[in-house]
């Protein structure tokens, strides 16, 4: 059996310090632990807007047409508190400006129709929650030669987009709420997927992510709030990319000094964020336009 040892021919032999990052200690004691590097903690501040109009992201499915099996429509359940439209793009290819706001629907030719004309607008009641069925009303309706005919690529053509829009502006609150989703016919079946939401507000555009573990945070007594560390402080503290609202801000400083994990998936920590409201924002005057001196910011940039 060969030797296990190992030897490594260089010119010279380097510095203690460049052993290992650690410096050599000749009293038989183990070297001091070195935590990983980290730069500077610069915790980002979130601001807190009106959403009026929202789509449930786990309502929409596809669901069969009362009038043609062989059709396909899309039903879905939602929240409105202010009058609203409606749109539904079926096999769609979207344009956007700069700032990810849509500019432009372009609706791609199906087996039946190869022009099609744009989506009618659906007045939507503020009534609190409602629910809608394309396949009931016949406005958006398909078939899997549609779906296989029209692939969506993630990007620009998508399957179907849900559009909600505020029929009077606002701006400092949500004006414009879109689903995209994608359509693939697996074994003979469609299946439906929510790939992402957007919002607009002040005319950008905003990719809408899930934070977990965020729970009803507005309540002011509560279980389940305690940060996961040293379970005494809220949890105020989202760790990135994973969206994991685990920790309050005094731990997180602590623990990016310690670890480069989340305490709850073990992912690699990218940033943290604050969840708290910037006071200018609730401070903010407007101006004689009717806008707001505050700019928003996005969570992640």
């Amino acid at each position: 059996m060969g030797s296990t040892e190992s030897t490594t021919v260089t010119h010279g032999q380097p510095p203690p310090e460049m052993v290992n990052n650690l410096v050599r200690r000749t009293d038989g004691l183990q070297p001091p632990f070195l935590a990983p590097r980290f730069e500077p903690y610069n915790p980002k501040t979130l601001y807190k807007i009106e959403c009026p109009i929202s789509i449930n992201p786990r309502s929409v499915a596809l669901c069969p047409s009362p009038g043609d099996p062989e059709k396909l429509g899309v039903c879905f359940k939602g929240k409105c508190l202010k009058p609203s439209s409606l749109q539904i793009f079926s096999f769609v290819r979207e344009e956007t400006d700069d700032n990810l706001v849509p500019l432009k629907h372009t609706l791609l030719p199906t087996t039946l129709n190869d022009c099609r004309p744009q989506p009618p607008k659906i007045p939507i009641l503020p009534n609190g929650e409602f629910s809608y069925n394309s396949a009931e009303s016949g406005v958006c309706v398909f078939s899997l030669s549609d779906i296989q005919l029209n692939p969506s690529n993630l990007k620009e053509r998508w399957s179907l987009i849900l559009r909600l829009s505020v029929d009077t502006p606002d701006p400092i609150s949500v004006n414009t709420l879109q689903v995209y989703c994608a359509i693939r016919v697996i074994s003979g079946v469609a299946k439906l997927k929510v790939v992402t939401q957007k919002c607009v507000v002040q005319n950008r555009g905003y990719f809408m992510s899930e934070l977990y573990g965020l729970g009803d945070m507005s309540k002011e007594e509560g279980e389940g709030r305690e940060c996961v560390i040293c379970m005494t402080n809220d949890r105020d503290t989202c760790v990135m990319p994973c969206r994991h609202v685990c920790c309050c801000a005094e731990c997180a400083n602590t623990l990016r000094l310690q670890s480069d994990r989340c305490p709850v998936c073990r992912e690699a920590i990218t940033e943290l964020v604050y969840l708290t409201v910037n006071p200018d924002y609730l401070n903010a005057q407007r101006d004689q336009s009717g806008t707001l001196n505050v700019e928003m910011n996005n969570m992640g940039s």
